[in-house]
């Protein structure tokens, strides 16, 4: 039977637009740059803006300047690629053609969440391809904010962590009106889940309500979250800006690739050759307001259990 592949490829891309319309965590994470998005698989480098630090206000009755040191740099960015990728035997693909079952559909939505899982972890805690010496920074590595926190095994010890974090940002000049994001792990996103008094009093609401303490304008709106991901470690947290576009000053993402699929005959054999597949994307994270030590105070970890 023969596998008109490009038709597979279209029905794939169309299942995978599909599936992106629902939000993930990378793009909860950071507000989107769309100007510098879009150019290809063949982005290798990103010249990026690095702001260096500023020397204050001054009040004064006559103009003055400060020091002339330039005060808009830039920093090179490494572009990193998502992608997985399927080996099908031609035989056992002809099996589920014969019995009516199509397995593509499904094929292709599996492939997404490997490469969704790949981006959540680039943008939250970088990519280094030895384990060891990061090409990447993700958030959790370029936090310069931080507190032992309290263990979100007690009642009020989530708020607590919450509000501590947040007063650190707030103490380096780090407001939101757009609220802050919460990131924990799923682990501890059930202990909060399960956490209350004898009289019904739950923390969950009383920690959204803390993220989200300056934003009064947005009509009972909380654009704050809690956002639970196996990508931050259990046992820690973390707490940002929400992914707004007034706080790309504080971080943003580059999508050079949204996910694409292609498909193909090995060997260009059509006839009776194995099916391979490969699904790629490239998504990553800039931090304009990194210090010389390569941190920013835009961003709080802590630990969830003491």
């Amino acid at each position: 039977m023969s596998i008109a592949l490009s038709d597979i490829e279209l029905n794939w891309n169309g299942k995978v637009s599909e599936v992106l319309f629902h939000p993930y965590v990378a793009k909860m994470a950071m507000p989107l740059n769309q100007e510098m998005s879009g150019q290809g698989i063949g982005m290798m480098k990103y010249k990026g803006l690095a702001w260096a630090a500023g020397y204050g206000g001054r009040t004064d009755v006559k103009l003055k300047f400060d020091k002339e040191t330039p005060h808009i740099g830039s920093v090179d960015y490494t572009v990193p690629k998502q992608m997985t990728s399927r080996y099908i035997d031609r035989g056992d693909w002809e099996a589920y053609l014969l019995r009516g079952i199509d397995a593509t559909n499904g094929i292709a939505v599996q492939m997404l969440g490997e490469v969704q899982d790949q981006q959540n972890y680039t943008v939250l805690q970088g990519w280094a391809p030895d384990g060891i010496n990061y090409v990447t920074l993700g958030m959790y590595q370029v936090a310069a904010n931080s507190d032992a926190g309290s263990s979100f095994g007690t009642y009020k010890g989530a708020l607590t962590t919450v509000g501590t974090l947040i007063g650190k940002l707030q103490q380096d000049k780090i407001y939101s009106d757009d609220g802050y994001n919460l990131f924990i792990n799923p682990v501890e996103k059930m202990k909060l889940v399960t956490s209350g008094t004898n009289e019904g009093i739950r923390e969950w609401p009383q920690v959204l309500d803390a993220l989200n303490e300056q934003t009064d304008n947005y009509g009972g709106v909380k654009p704050g979250r809690i956002i639970s991901t196996p990508c931050i470690t259990a046992g820690t947290c973390m707490v940002a800006p929400v992914a707004s576009e007034i706080n790309r000053k504080y971080f943003e993402l580059i999508e050079p690739q949204t996910v694409y699929n292609n498909i193909w005959y090995e060997d260009g054999n059509s006839k009776d050759g194995n099916i391979r597949c490969r699904q790629v994307a490239s998504l990553f994270p800039t931090f304009p307001g990194l210090n010389s030590s390569n941190k920013t105070d835009a961003i709080a970890i802590g630990t969830t259990v003491t």
